[in-house]
């Protein structure tokens, strides 16, 4: 058997199992999950959000009990709808710290900018208070960045996974046959 007939034959004995192998890396869903549902209404924009806990799933519906009450929800999934499953809940001390530190910047800058009041308008530069301005940026600095640090920490937030939903296979006998 020649090299390239051999190539030929792996591609076409791989090409069937990738969709098993998709299949096998996607999140489990069942009852208990819980989901964020987003399907397309019509001219291709989002729909509303629907929050909700897995009740049940039957083929291709899934019954959701919302997150803010009423009654229960049964949805078809199809290829338009959006399902976001949950992967649990995580800090995020360095995205805290940067937005904390963004502010004891901003903060400081601001100081900066209202420290040179009391100099006097006769001389060009204001050396006097310039030492103290810069200590007491530094020390806004670093004061947000450990506050945003700590807020961080304590403040989790959802992470949600897009979950693919793949589309209907087609009936046996309607597919098309190159005689493999």
């Amino acid at each position: 058997m020649s090299g390239a007939l051999r190539g030929l034959l792996l591609l076409v004995c791989l090409s069937g199992a990738s969709a098993e192998l998709a299949a096998q890396n996607s999140l489990p869903l069942g009852p208990g999950s819980k989901i964020r549902i987003r399907t397309l209404v019509k001219m291709g924009f989002l729909g509303p959000r629907l929050d909700g806990t897995v009740e049940r799933i039957s083929g291709d519906t899934v019954v959701v009990a919302p997150n803010l009450g009423g009654d229960s929800q049964a949805l078809l999934l199809d290829p338009e709808t959006q399902l976001y499953v949950s992967t649990g809940r995580r800090s995020s001390i360095a995205r805290g710290a940067a937005i904390g530190g963004l502010l004891g910047a901003l903060s400081a800058g601001a100081l900066a900018t209202f420290a040179g009041r009391g100099c006097d308008d006769t001389t060009a530069l204001c050396t006097e208070t310039r030492p103290s301005a810069v200590g007491r940026s530094a020390m806004l600095i670093a004061l947000g960045t450990v506050s945003g640090a700590i807020i961080g920490r304590f403040a989790r937030h959802e992470i949600w996974k897009l979950l693919p939903i793949l589309p209907k296979p087609l009936p046996q006998g309607l597919g098309f046959s190159f005689g493999l």
